[in-house]
């Protein structure tokens, strides 16, 4: 039996998928909603979107990045459970790698590097080790905070992201993503855990999951007429290899993602935001929630 809380939405270039989100979070503003995505862009076209340019968000949702979301609301609340003391992750060292040599046994030296920087393609994989140890308490305080995630460019996401993935639909939480894994350019890290399952293969591992996400896929257009999405589809097929994600882009990292951070525990990206407390509208902000060390 399909879920009724959770949905998939797969659909080509111009079907409306991101807007698909703008109207639920719109529809509801009884529901207290996270939007997250990967790419900087994509994160600015959202919050212009739900705020009609104003930079003004409505007060029940809260928009940010992939990895601020991982860094601030998962990672580090509970880090303590990994790294054996509170405090110590810092920022995102996004093009940096983590010898091969380093054991899990050594969580300090396997998650973060000398900075005490956390590793991107372990970020993740941190978190979702950090639910484990606490017993779900990454989870708990998470579905304590959102009544609905939305995630968008789902093809994006990777690794350990798919294992945090799957805890939260089957939390309380309703989880909807939206994506079109003909675009999978991008990808959130490089790590093995389900790497059959990168860029195109994400399909695949939403169709291993009906029972607990209700999967719609759309074939309308837009943006494109009828000969170009029939040239468009001739030329692709479902389980060509990871359909070419990567992190690797035509363009430096920096225009495409925001990589780098000047305080030890500012945020990722800039341009996330977080409504104000619930007496005020919300805003479009440098920083998010904060949360205590540890």
């Amino acid at each position: 039996m399909q879920s009724p809380n959770n949905r998939a939405v797969i659909a080509a270039a111009g079907s409306r998928k991101t807007q698909h989100i703008i109207d639920c979070v719109v529809a509801n503003p009884s529901k207290r909603v996270l939007v997250t995505t990967y790419t900087n862009e994509n994160l600015h076209q959202i919050v212009s979107r739900l705020s009609a340019g104003t930079g003004v968000l409505p007060r029940h949702v809260t928009v940010m990045g992939w990895f601020t979301f991982l860094l601030n609301e998962c990672a580090r609340p509970y880090q303590s459970f990994v790294l054996g003391e509170a405090g110590m992750m810092g920022r995102l060292n996004f093009v940096g790698q983590r010898s091969r040599y380093i054991p899990k046994s050594k969580p300090q030296q396997y998650y973060l590097d000398r900075g005490k920087s956390a590793y991107r393609d372990g970020v993740s994989a941190f978190s979702f080790e950090a639910n484990k140890l606490s017993k779900g308490m990454v989870v708990d305080r998470l579905s304590r905070m959102y009544d609905h995630i939305f995630i968008d460019e789902i093809q994006d996401m990777a690794g350990y992201d798919l294992e945090l993935l799957d805890l939260l639909m089957k939390s309380p939480i309703s989880v909807t993503v939206v994506g079109d894994p003909r675009q999978a350019t991008f990808a959130t890290n490089n790590a093995t855990k389900n790497s059959k399952y990168k860029g195109s293969g994400i399909v695949e591992w939403l169709a291993t999951r009906t029972d607990l996400c209700l999967v719609e896929n759309r074939v309308e257009s837009y943006r494109c007429n009828q000969v170009i999405c029939e040239l468009f589809q001739s030329g692709h097929r479902w389980g060509d290899g990871d359909g070419g994600a990567t992190h690797e882009a035509p363009v430096p990292l920096r225009e495409v993602f925001e990589v780098s951070t000047r305080q030890r525990r500012c945020l990722v990206d800039p341009s996330s935001c977080r409504t104000r407390p619930p007496a005020c509208a919300g805003r479009v902000g440098n920083h998010a929630h904060r949360h205590p060390r540890g």
